[in-house]
């Protein structure tokens, strides 16, 4: 860029002159191209200049016409071929300058769309910037210019503003349509949700443009004008909001996002749920990600990386450091269509101890034993990147969560998840923990059962709000009922919460898989209580809130197996000695085929009717902000009840 044009570019840009800004940027190379000049600074990215100026951005004002969605002209022009219009009269007859065009009128909210002053005015302004010669039908033409406009904000620009309300920008929109026809309806980009603040000039007499709309925009948005951007493809417009203290950007074809980073310092694309963008001036910058990443990636330089950090930074080992919590960190990494996880220590300590190092050993040993766990790609004990050893894992993402029915797969790809399901829990439970493998030292172990039973009797009775006798007849059942060989069952590793709700469904289109998300529900217990604990879903009712259940669903119709047909799928893999279930229910009126089933079933419930008490008893206290935890009272008694039905059928038989 020359010095003259660079002249002309800073004297449109920091003066708000938009007739100079207007010449200099049909000229602009298509190239990005970076000039520096005293204490300016300017990019060029395709059409659009922008000045590098950081700002605490707080706010952005958005116009919906090429900034949010793209204007599909070609049926415009279809439609003035059809009318012999030439090309293009359209659109040069809606942006005419001048307060009394048919343009004009219709914007501020004087006629509407289907109007026949309208219409006849706009013809005469087509006519005069045409120039049209032949009769056309006018209402056709403007119905098809109208339609252009109406249209979904393409899903990168609803990724951007996701991630700029993810890091608390407020959002502002000012449309720039009239009323489509006498009932004053209008349009509002989808999903408008996303915007605070959505101001339409028509319903106040106004144009997009006007300066009272700026400050009623700045006004509703409770946000300094300094502390705001404004995106407009029309620099006149620009002209105007800069007068105002705005920082006006022009930009078009809906990629305001590329220009968004140079002024307020952090990328707004790639949102994932739970995720604030990686800001340069963070401890662990975006630099300092895309180098640490790329040791395994060995990514071109062309190709870009997007790092988000997970705002979570709970530990997946739980009693994995005896130094007590340790700061870990999380990154999602997005390039191209892969994804990556990157979980770091913030404090350097690359022995075998340190808390990352002992999550990549773990997931690498459960990876390799058969247990659908994210693929760990990269371990660094390299702290001279990040501050701290590091990993890199495939990212499998949390929403991808299926109910237990399954209902979004068909039949056949549903059985197959329940299959998966049941085979990761069988080679969870015969990983051998007496190979002296290290990974194995820092996870932590579940007490035995009576200790379990007294410490759930005890946490219910600290969050108990009403007498529930089902409740307080499993407390005295399972204190009497504990089986006399429990000790000899031998402990495996367990997912304390292994429920296909609390599992990530992955669906490659070849096959379905139940994947464990996260370490932090990996201990040391009894593997038929962990199997209990997988199959509550079969004694809850599927229509109770907040907690899914299977009674009540079609299983056959579903592909879901039985529980006889599950548990015994899990006992023929593990080699466990079981009995067919239609025996059972012949004799003792539904026994479950392993010993003491009925034990662990009902502690299961058990466990789940407590967790249930204790999130019910928080919300009702203020503590705990989810407001679907207030329906979780009746789903502590449906729990209970299964828990005590399953046990009288035993009673009756006189096995106690």
């Amino acid at each position: 860029m020359t010095s003259a044009m660079m002249s002309c570019v800073r004297a449109g840009v920091a003066f708000g002159r938009s007739d100079v800004m207007h010449r200099t940027w049909q000229r602009l190379p298509r190239t990005l191209v970076v000039q520096q000049r005293q204490q300016w600074r300017y990019y060029a990215i395709g059409d659009l200049v922008v000045p590098d100026v950081r700002r605490d951005v707080r706010a952005v004002i958005f116009v919906a016409q090429n900034v949010l969605i793209r204007l599909d002209r070609n049926t415009v022009r279809q439609v003035e071929g059809q009318q012999n219009v030439p090309r293009g009269a359209t659109v040069r007859a809606m942006i005419a300058d001048g307060d009394n065009t048919a343009s004009s009128r219709w914007k501020r909210g004087e006629l509407h769309g289907e109007d026949p002053a309208f219409l006849k005015q706009l013809r005469a302004d087509m006519r005069r910037h045409g120039p049209v010669y032949k009769e056309f039908d006018v209402r056709a033409i403007m119905k098809a210019n109208i339609q252009s406009w109406i249209s979904q904000m393409p899903d990168p620009v609803v990724d951007s503003l996701v991630c700029m309300r993810a890091e608390g920008i407020r959002l502002a929109l000012i449309t720039d349509m009239g009323y489509l026809n006498a009932n004053k309806d209008t349009h509002m980009p989808q999903p408008s949700s996303l915007f605070d603040v959505i101001i339409e000039p028509c319903r106040i007499g106004k144009r997009k443009g006007d300066a009272d709309v700026y400050e009623m925009a700045i006004d509703q948005l409770k946000v300094p004008a300094e502390h705001c951007l404004y995106f407009d493809p029309y620099m006149v417009h620009n002209a105007v909001a800069k007068s105002l203290g705005l920082l006006p950007i022009p930009v078009s074809r809906c990629n305001f996002f590329d220009v968004f980073e140079p002024v307020a310092g952090f990328k707004v694309q790639g949102y994932v749920a739970g995720t604030v963008a990686v800001r340069d001036t963070d401890s662990m910058g975006s630099k300092a990600l895309l180098q640490a990443a790329n040791q395994f990636l060995q990514l071109p330089s062309t190709e870009k990386v997007i790092p988000r950090r997970f705002l979570d930074r709970q530990q997946w080992l739980q009693a994995a450091s005896s130094k007590g919590e340790v700061d870990v960190t999380s990154f999602h990494l997005r390039s191209g269509q892969l994804e990556f996880l990157l979980r770091c220590q913030t404090e350097s300590d690359p022995s075998p101890s340190s808390v990352v190092l002992q999550e990549a050993r773990l997931l690498q040993l459960l990876h390799r034993s058969g247990v659908s766990v994210p693929e760990v790609v990269h371990i660094s004990d390299d702290s001279s990147l990040l501050g701290g050893p590091y990993y890199l894992c495939k990212y499998v993402s949390a929403e991808s969560s299926s109910s237990v029915a399954a209902t979004s797969l068909s039949a056949n790809r549903t059985k197959d998840l329940y299959q998966s399901m049941c085979q990761s829990l069988v080679n969870l439970h015969s990983i051998k923990l007496d190979g002296g493998v290290a990974s194995l030292e820092f996870v932590p172990k579940q007490e035995d059962l009576s200790s379990q039973i007294k410490e759930l009797t005890r946490e219910f009775a600290s969050c108990k709000t009403h007498d529930i006798a089902s409740m307080d007849y499993l407390v005295e059942w399972l204190a009497k009922n504990i089986p006399s060989h429990a000790a000899d069952v031998s402990p495996t590793l367990v997912h304390t919460d292994y429920r296909l709700d609390n599992l990530v469904v992955m669906d490659t289109g070849e096959s379905v898989s139940a994947v464990i998300a996260s370490l932090k529900h990996i201990a040391v217990g009894n593997p038929l209580a962990n199997l209990a604990d997988n199959c509550v879903a079969y004694h809850v009712d599927d229509g109770l809130p907040c907690f899914q259940g299977l009674v009540g669903v079609d299983l056959d119709a579903r592909g879901i197996p039985s529980e006889d047909d599950y548990i015994a799928s899990y006992c023929e893999q593990r080699g466990l000695e079981h009995s067919s279930g239609q025996q059972q229910q012949q004799q003792q009126q539904q026994r479950r085929q392993l010993p003491d089933w009925t034990f662990y079933m009902a502690l299961a419930l058990f466990k789940q009717a407590v967790h249930a008490q204790r999130t019910f008893h928080s919300a009702l206290n203020g503590t705990f902000e989810n407001s679907d935890a207030f329906s979780l009272g009746p789903v502590v008694e449906c729990l209970a009840d299964a828990g005590m039905e399953l046990t009288l059928p035993v009673l009756d038989d006189g096995f106690v």
